[in-house]
């Protein structure tokens, strides 16, 4: 399949094709070697698939909630000293009107404000002109130091966590995913902060925000689901326990199963070999063991190999 979006869409055909008496979703596993392929799969599930239980993590650096805050950051790192005080640079602040989760207070509202500064030609815009609602108000708030800039984090996320439990009579999967990641952002930029008071160490915003993206970079997100209902969606590692009538596998590539990537490590490969210390063969020995173990007694399996349109 050319890409991972055809690998998603290719599975919603073979997942509706399956939708007859004789082969359930609670029979069925999706595979994923390639964990980022997890948002766009489920986006592109048959609307028959009702329940779903997602056992594997999720790097929180591939979500929107990360690229929110850095858009967040982006916004007080360019924001410019007037007489008046801060004012919001145009360019950050059009990219959070225009951004799904700002949008989720009020869509019609944020359209208006965009129209107002592209009307005026604004270049610097004062909180004042952006502070038109609870959700703007918060996100259009001028910081001073660090820790303002921490609390703002800490705020927005909060905030944005109260208004989707508020919707929880209509959870779907997209809210879920969205908890979820808001949890994961909580939790890094604490982590980042609790670093520094630990520490006792005087860092700028910009300093702490690389720190906090550090952080953020080895950060997963974990889901727990009901693994007795539903279509499951698991990592490889995940299945070693687990034993399913039909199995799907996707991003089945050279390099993705098993991974080809070696270790970040400060001990180089020949002293981790002669120590006896884990090495990337013995990663792609226990990966064909998972395999080998996994597939065994399927009654139907299915794989998708990414293709290189350049191929």
């Amino acid at each position: 399949m050319p890409g991972n979006v055809s690998q998603a869409k290719f599975l919603h055909q073979l997942l509706d094709a399956t939708n007859n008496p004789g082969v359930s979703p609670d029979d069925s596993i999706v595979v994923l070697a390639d964990e980022n392929l997890l948002k766009p799969v489920l986006y592109s599930l048959p609307t028959h698939i009702k329940q779903v239980n997602i056992s594997m993590v999720y790097p929180f650096k591939g979500t929107e909630v990360y690229a929110y805050l850095g858009l967040l950051y982006e916004l007080q790192k360019l924001a410019k000293q007037e007489v008046k005080g801060k004012h919001f640079y145009y360019k950050p602040v059009l990219a959070l009107l225009q951004h799904e989760l700002t949008q989720f207070g009020d869509k019609i509202l944020c359209r208006q404000v965009i129209e107002k500064i592209k009307e005026n030609n604004s270049v610097y815009i004062s909180p004042e002109e952006l502070q038109k609602n609870e959700i703007l108000s918060l996100i259009f708030r001028t910081v001073n130091s660090k820790d303002d800039f921490v609390s703002y984090l800490l705020d927005v996320i909060n905030l944005f966590i109260v208004r989707l439990q508020q919707h929880a009579e209509a959870l779907n999967i997209e809210t879920s995913l969205l908890l979820e990641f808001f949890a994961a952002a909580y939790l890094a930029v604490n982590q980042a902060q609790n670093m520094v008071l630990e520490k006792d160490i005087d860092l700028n915003v910009h300093t702490w925000f690389r720190l906090y993206q550090q952080v953020a970079t080895g950060l997963g997100v974990p889901f727990v689901g009901e693994p007795l209902n539903g279509l499951q969606i698991t990592g490889l590692l995940e299945t070693r326990a687990l034993d399913f009538d039909n199995v799907t596998i996707l991003s089945a590539n050279e390099g993705i199963l098993p991974r080809t990537n070696s270790q970040v490590s400060f001990v180089p490969y020949t002293l981790r070999k002669v120590f006896g210390l884990p090495t990337k063969h013995q990663q792609e020995k226990f990966t064909h063991t998972i395999f080998t173990v996994f597939c065994n007694g399927q009654k139907t399996l299915t794989y998708c190999i990414a293709v290189c349109p350049m191929a």
